[in-house]
């Protein structure tokens, strides 16, 4: 799915100014890395450090259209660890305020920090259902049935509900789109979609997990994805 997601860099986050360095497969200007004052010694997540550092000093980055190769994890173990990663130092980086970087770069962080705060949100509502609703699931099919057709007292829930499936039947069609525009067969996406579904749970559960360990000041352990560390710790 590299080529979608290059093609959305390239005809959105550039056009826009909002490319972060990608930490890998990039070339630096070292006048610009030394007049931002190099890489942070204390935050882990150097590329995202550095795009800030570089933004403050009027500098930004771009993308080049050259071949280049990236690992993806190996395992399922790598994959969360490597998100959990990710979202740890998405967390750590709101430890500055970063008050020379532009608005833009700004909410594209919160923008990445709340992209790793919904998979949380969504367990952390799903276990209320459970716990709540008990073995009363005909009471929560009925409520289900009136905020879908907007019932006097259930008109919220329902745009709620309405707005949450014409977001998810756009990001279908947008990414089934994109998918044509690569040549990716529908079969590809499904599977996709499915292997993406089915590590939702322990990718949630180790996100809230991590980002409340950043949240309290926990240091990030960087563990490079498919090294023979991370293949120790899977072992």
């Amino acid at each position: 799915a590299s080529g979608p997601r290059a093609l959305i860099l390239e005809r959105v986050h550039m056009r826009l100014k909002l490319l972060l360095a990608s930490g890998h497969n990039e070339l630096l200007r070292l006048s610009a890395v030394k007049e931002a004052g190099g890489f942070d010694e204390y935050l882990t997540n150097e590329d995202t450090a550095l795009t800030l550092s570089l933004a403050a000093k009027h500098w930004g980055i771009v993308l080049l259209d050259v071949w280049s190769s990236e690992v993806e994890p190996e395992s399922v173990i790598t994959y969360v660890r490597r998100t959990t990663r990710w979202a740890r130092q998405t967390a750590e980086l709101f430890r500055y305020s970063w008050p020379s970087v532009p608005w833009r770069i700004k909410l594209q962080l919160c923008r990445h920090l709340l992209k790793y705060c919904l998979p949380v949100l969504c367990l952390l509502s799903t276990l209320l259902c459970v716990t709540y609703c008990g073995s009363s699931t005909i009471g929560a099919y009925q409520f289900q049935r009136e905020a879908l057709t907007l019932k006097a007292g259930y008109a919220m829930y329902g745009l709620a509900l309405w707005g949450t499936v014409a977001v998810l039947i756009g990001v279908l069609v947008l990414r089934w789109i994109l998918g044509r525009t690569e040549w990716i067969g529908i079969r590809q996406q499904i599977a996709s979609l499915l292997i993406g579904s089915a590590a939702f749970v322990p990718v949630a559960t180790f996100v809230a997990i991590g980002i409340t360990a950043s949240a309290l000041g926990w240091d990030v352990k960087f563990t490079p994805t498919n090294s023979r560390e991370a293949r120790d710790l899977d072992s």
